[in-house]
């Protein structure tokens, strides 16, 4: 069950603001699996990789009629990386922005375009990781005649501030 939101605003000729997000609850109803070397009845449980709320933000400058300055960020909410709500197994919410430019040339011969765009990702040089893993295996050496779920995780550590720029050439 969920709710996504979706805006535009033309605050001016030259601003606009663009946001989004998504309020969500994603659960699997009666989750089992096994734990301790049983079977067991997790009840409801979160959607690995689901997290309950998303949001985006866009704001655009139009400072002249071919460039164009944009802001972007975007908030993820705590989420699991396994079905079983494990604590181990939360990934941290995070925030990240970036900046975009985007410059348009309208030459009169060869080319109908040429966009010249730059983006700096993580103009913030946030530490983040926006994914990774959770496992879990029965330890059933370490006590005789006991078995014992173990649980791990691995992250993926995103880039920290990077730069990208590209050239488009429309004939």
């Amino acid at each position: 069950v969920g709710l996504e939101l979706d805006a535009s605003i033309f605050i001016s000729e030259k601003w606009v603001l663009r946001q989004n997000a998504t309020i969500s609850q994603n659960k699997i109803v009666d989750f089992v699996a096994n734990k301790d070397g049983e079977l067991h009845n997790f009840g409801k449980t979160n959607i690995a990789f689901s997290p309950d709320f998303i949001a985006g933000n866009a704001i655009t400058w139009l400072p002249l009629k071919n460039l164009q300055l944009t802001l972007l960020s975007k908030f993820v909410g705590n989420q699991y990386m396994g079905n079983v709500d494990s604590e181990k197994s939360i990934l941290k919410s995070y925030a990240v922005s970036d900046f975009n430019i985007i410059y348009e040339i309208k030459p009169k011969k060869i080319f109908k375009s040429i966009v010249i765009t730059g983006l700096v990702n993580n103009i913030f040089n946030t530490k983040y990781q926006s994914n990774g893993f959770f496992y879990t295996y029965d330890d059933d050496w370490s006590n005789p005649n006991q078995v014992t779920t173990i649980e791990g995780v691995g992250y993926y550590p995103q880039a920290r501030i990077n730069f990208m720029g590209g050239l488009t050439l429309k004939f």
